[in-house]
Parts: structure tokens; C-alpha cells; sequence
């Protein structure tokens, strides 16, 4: 027979607790992406986050853009973002 310390099986109960839970989580991620609604959502989701990073990198570069023309020392450069000019 063999005994085991405490901690052994603390560890042997704290694994196999893990492992139901990781289960359980692969389950519940096959049921969302075999699930035609919840596809959906998470296309248009992602779409939506294109659109939102595209307009961020326009915004961006129209900022850039706008830093050559505005003179230092004008008070507005904190409306870019930038306290001065470089």
C-alpha cells in the first residue's frame, strides 16, 4: 500500500480539479463555434473591430499630418495628444 503526504495529495486533487474544469471549458467552446448565431455575432464583432482599428490608423495619421502645420507654442498641442511639437 502505498501512503501519500498531504501535499501529494493536495496537488493529485488540485490537478484533477483543473482538468474537469478545462473540460468543461472545451465543451462550452465547441458548443460557441458550432453555434451558427453565436458565429454571427462573432463575425460582425470582428468586422466591427477592423472598421474601429482602420479609423484609428486614419485618425493617426491624419494627426501627423495636421503636426506640420500647426506652429509651437500655440497652446493646442495637447488637443493632439503631444505637449509640444516634436
Amino acid at each position: 500500500m502505498q501512503v501519500f503526504s498531504p501535499c501529494v495529495f493536495v496537488v493529485m486533487l488540485a490537478m484533477t480539479t483543473h482538468n474537469e474544469n478545462l473540460t468543461r471549458v472545451q465543451q462550452e467552446l465547441w458548443y460557441l463555434i458550432h453555434d451558427e448565431d453565436v458565429r454571427e455575432v462573432l463575425e460582425a464583432m470582428i468586422e466591427k473591430m477592423k472598421e474601429v482599428g482602420d479609423d484609428t490608423e486614419r485618425l493617426e495619421q491624419w494627426r501627423d499630418e495636421a503636426r506640420a502645420y500647426i506652429p509651437a507654442g500655440t497652446g493646442i498641442w495637447h488637443l493632439l495628444g503631444t505637449s509640444s511639437p516634436l
